[in-house]
């Protein structure tokens, strides 16, 4: 039966898989076929749930080239948690226990990433694997485990090599090692990539911290401030200066604006981590960003240069501005007016626009990390480019001095890929009082 649903496109936005998960419960992908496989129910937190995974993926990325290449661009996906006609939902594990449960059956040839999405209001787990390539390995079983059939226990070997048939996934005929025999030897013409990889930074990488010594005390001076303008009330410095009629704050009106401002004091406590964050990644940007700078050195130019880098959770990465979360609006006392203007945070970087470049990237936040996307048209023998800037800041929430960065580089012209990994210190620690946050005026009268 045909599908129709858009397989042209390999789906990868987090819009497209949600899209493609609703097309499998909906029935427009009506059957399981060589580029996708669902499971309805199925446990990620265990070994076998991980093997039937694994499976999948070792399967799809036997796949004959152009063959695969028919539909999805050549990716394929195996969902979890959902069904034709139905969405089960799916207990996601801890991101770095499902990257070491798959890891484990699948070698680091094949080139896979999971996310999840949302749909009926339940998890659906789905693993996109890349598309296969001429001079790629055979992927081969890591690891053997058991599964279960008529009530009978039977051993699946380490090495086994799977292949997909429409619908099902089934061991390697002879027919099927000569084409991916053959599919090895093809990029054996190609030379491999030669190159240099390096990450450059105009600015130490920080970490935002949210820890009360970072944050009170801007909480308590703005607590301070609010509270100083009830002093002000019913005094000469309260009066209008122009004129106009004048009416003292009553006691009822002050008790309720401490109620707001133990309020607005709880609310700026909350907030003030990820607006600090937003607002050090746009500095970073525009003052203090970092680079991956890729070099040829090889005796010809490098052609369609694909860049991913793989960035673990815990370190945040950014391509361009963010958009600043506001810090709450502070109270109002009546007959005063506490701001000079609504809050732009910080205001030294606030209107900072996104610039495109040329070799515009996207971010891909995965389960297990997020993947950043940098492609090149072409790199000369001899010459290096530096691609677009990245601000890298450490989450508060992680202890980790030092982080491991994973660049994978293939090149439309070369033999297989290139992968080079880069660590990345944190150099400080940083917090909202390094900001020039906005404070409440003094009384003006209304």
């Amino acid at each position: 039966m045909g599908t129709d649903f858009d397989v042209r496109r390999a789906a990868r936005s987090a819009t497209e898989i949600e899209s493609l998960v609703r097309a499998v419960v909906d029935g427009r992908i009506p059957d399981e076929t060589t580029y996708i496989e669902w499971k309805g129910i199925l446990d990620l937190r265990s070994k076998a749930g991980a093997a039937h995974v694994a499976r999948a993926m070792l399967a799809f990325a036997n796949r004959h080239v152009e063959t695969a290449k028919t539909t999805f661009e050549g990716v394929a996906y195996v969902v979890v948690g959902a069904e034709p006609g139905a969405v089960h939902g799916v207990d996601m594990p801890d991101p770095a226990d499902l990257s070491n449960l798959i890891g484990k059956y699948v070698p680091v040839s094949v080139r896979w990433n999971s996310t999840s999405t949302s749909t009926g209001g339940k998890a659906v787990a789905v693993f996109t694997v890349e598309s296969p390539m001429a001079g790629d390995r055979i992927a081969t079983l890591l690891t053997a485990y058991e599964v279960e059939s008529a009530g009978k226990t039977r051993q699946v070997a380490a090495g086994t090599v799977f292949v997909r048939r429409p619908g099902k996934t089934e061991p390697a005929t002879p027919e099927d090692f000569q084409m991916l025999q053959d599919r090895l030897i093809a990029g054996g013409g190609l030379p491999t990539i030669d190159a240099e990889v390096r990450l450059t930074s105009a600015a130490p990488v920080i970490r935002v911290s949210r820890r009360p010594e970072f944050v009170e005390p801007i909480v308590e001076e703005h607590r301070a401030l609010l509270e100083s303008q009830i002093n002000a009330v019913g005094s000469d410095e309260a009066a209008p200066k122009d004129g106009r009629r004048f009416r003292y704050t009553t006691s009822g009106e002050i008790t309720l604006f401490r109620e707001q401002i133990e309020k607005y004091v709880g609310r700026l406590r909350s907030d003030l981590g990820p607006a600090a964050t937003a607002a050090w990644a746009r500095e970073r940007l525009q003052t203090g960003p970092t680079n991956l700078r890729l070099r040829n050195t090889g005796n010809t130019a490098l052609e369609s240069i694909q860049i991913t880098v793989h960035v673990p959770h815990g370190l945040g990465v950014w391509l361009w501005a963010p958009k600043l979360g506001e810090i709450p609006e502070p109270p109002l006392l009546k007959t005063t007016r506490l701001w000079t203007e609504r809050s732009s945070y910080p205001t030294g970087v606030s209107g900072m626009p996104r610039i495109p470049q040329p070799d515009d990237g996207r971010i891909e936040q995965r389960i297990t990390d997020t993947v950043v996307h940098l492609h090149l048209d072409e790199l000369h023998a001899g010459r290096s480019h530096a691609f677009q800037n990245m601000a890298l800041i450490a989450d508060d929430d992680t202890n980790l001095d030092e982080f491991e960065l994973t660049v994978d580089i293939t090149a439309k012209n070369r033999a297989g890929n290139l992968v080079e990994r880069i660590k990345v210190p944190v150099q400080a620690t940083v917090g909202p009082a390094s900001l020039n946050l906005p404070k409440p005026s003094g009384a003006s009268s209304d």
